[in-house]
């Protein structure tokens, strides 16, 4: 059976959970990629903060793509860079 790997990660003042720093995010994907998680609600708790931290939709999409497979700097550097396209404004009286 496999064992919880603790990750330490930043904390904010009151002792929840900070924001992921690149770094962290990075050595978290590797983690993720490796399947160094103990099950799938570790891993789901994971991709939900990437999720988060990131404001990315859906990181699993990257970290587990086949083609092109993605480094996890790479998975990071896209989830950082990516922005929701915006609609445009529906005319008025339209």
């Amino acid at each position: 059976m496999r064992r919880a790997i603790s990750v330490p990660l930043a904390r904010s003042e009151g002792g929840l959970p900070g924001k992921l720093t690149r770094d962290e995010a990075i050595r978290l994907v590797t983690l993720i990629m490796r399947l160094g998680y103990a099950d799938h609600a570790e891993l789901n708790d994971w991709l939900d903060r990437l999720e988060r931290d990131l404001d990315y939709p859906d990181i699993s999409e990257l970290i587990f793509a086949v083609n092109p497979e993605l480094t996890a700097v790479e998975v990071v550097d896209r989830a950082v860079a990516y922005r929701p396209a915006e609609l445009p404004e529906a005319a008025p009286g339209g």
